[in-house]
């Protein structure tokens, strides 16, 4: 286990209030320690809708969010021959939701970069639409103009980025993630269905920072328990996330309070040795989800999709199936999960909201390559940094995200 024992000289102001008993941690809004959050897209394609799939599309919509879900809107390019399509559609869209008195206060909107003009996407997401989160999807990025830049740096959209996520057992391949999930704002495949637990570190600290590992680890297996139940119980909007929620069982602990952490600690974020030092927490908190994860499959059986990916499935009986099937089986029974997906981190994780931010806590970003997926909601202020400050800091983060991307898909032990 890391030593976490700071020096008295080295005591933060936030230390000696922990230790007063005045240390409260601040909640965002709509924040619920613990419970797990779902969402869902939905892909509005100007190009491709008739007036009858609009009409089908808004009664969707509606349907989902008077349900109380949260939902994207994956807006698509206008088609060169009907210029404006895209606001015509999304001003019915707002039309509708009005008229049968639909609030919109879950609606969330995506683009892809390159896809729409970013000034029409933000005039459509935020004045016709009145979309609380307005997201940029974007694969490389240093081609990103610095007025999309300011626009991030400014809060007026956000940020998001990734491209993938990774499996937590080898023997199932990571999967390309072209979606962006509401509030979370989770990078994820289309058709996925996700539960996202928050754990948030520094709630886990004790008066000296140090991380209260056993109460910390009752806390994962309480949360990933729960989840794991709440996936069978939970009423899926559509017939494709039931689907995969029975095949994948995807979780996303969503692990917090990094820089919280630091900021408690009063330990400098530009060290090298304050990097190490939450690398080697962070790691052994990744080992324990991933024992718990197998701990589970055990118990209560592995995810479905790890039996559909049995390469002897397609083999004619005899012995080389045979023999293939008792490699398989003994690979499965070393690394078979639960979950599919298991661990989600945010690169504002790194950042404190507990004192000020600056752009020294982006050298704390190399610790969310420890995850399995990437998430870009409830991004906080960031204008400390400047317009320099916070493009470096998301250009690392894309970084940091991307390679990991290009670790081997090969099963191990097969």
């Amino acid at each position: 286990m890391v030593d976490t024992a700071i020096p008295a000289a080295a005591r933060s102001p936030l230390r000696a209030q922990k230790e007063a008993g005045r240390f409260v941690l601040p909640r965002a809004a709509g924040h619920r320690a613990g419970l797990p959050q779902a969402g869902s897209t939905l892909l509005v394609d100007a190009r491709r809708f008739s007036d009858g799939r609009i009409r089908d599309a808004v009664r969707q919509l509606r349907r989902m969010l008077g349900t109380g879900a949260s939902v994207t809107l994956e807006l698509c390019a206008d088609d060169p021959a009907s210029p404006g399509r895209l606001q015509e559609v999304c001003a019915g869209i707002a039309r509708s939701l009005a008229l049968h008195a639909v609030p919109n206060g879950r609606l969330a909107t995506l683009v892809h970069a390159g896809e729409v003009p970013i000034d029409e996407y933000e005039s459509i997401a935020a004045d016709v639409l009145g979309a609380a989160q307005r997201f940029v999807l974007f694969d490389c990025a240093t081609q990103l103009p610095v007025s999309t830049w300011r626009r991030f740096a400014s809060g007026r959209l956000q940020p998001a980025y990734g491209g993938y996520v990774r499996s937590a057992c080898p023997l199932l391949a990571d999967e390309g993630a072209r979606a962006v999930l509401p509030e979370t704002g989770l990078v994820a495949p289309h058709g996925s269905a996700w539960l996202s637990p928050e754990l948030r570190l520094d709630e886990f600290a004790g008066a000296d920072g140090g991380l209260d590992w056993p109460r910390l680890r009752a806390a994962v297996a309480d949360r990933i328990t729960r989840a794991d139940r709440q996936l069978d119980a939970q009423p899926w909007l559509e017939p494709r996330l039931q689907m995969d929620a029975r095949r994948n069982r995807r979780i996303a602990v969503n692990v917090t309070g990094i820089g919280n952490l630091v900021a408690l600690r009063g330990l400098p974020p530009a060290d090298p040795a304050t990097l190490g030092a939450l690398a080697g927490e962070l790691n052994e908190l990744r080992d324990y989800i991933d024992s718990f994860n197998r701990r589970i499959a055990r118990e209560r059986g592995a995810a479905p999709a790890l039996t559909e990916a049995d390469p002897t499935l397609r083999l004619e009986d005899g012995p080389l199936k045979d023999g293939w099937q008792r490699r398989w089986l003994r690979a499965l029974s070393s690394v078979a999960v639960r979950h599919r997906n298991i661990v989600a981190m945010s690169p504002y994780a790194v950042l404190p909201d507990v004192v000020e931010t600056d752009c020294a806590f982006t050298n704390l970003l190399p610790l969310i390559g420890c995850a399995d997926a990437w998430c870009f909601g409830n991004a906080p202020d960031m204008r400390s940094f400047g317009a320099s400050g916070y493009r470096r800091f998301h250009r690392l983060a894309h970084a940091v995200i991307r390679r990991y991307g290009a670790r081997s898909l090969i099963a191990a032990g097969v």
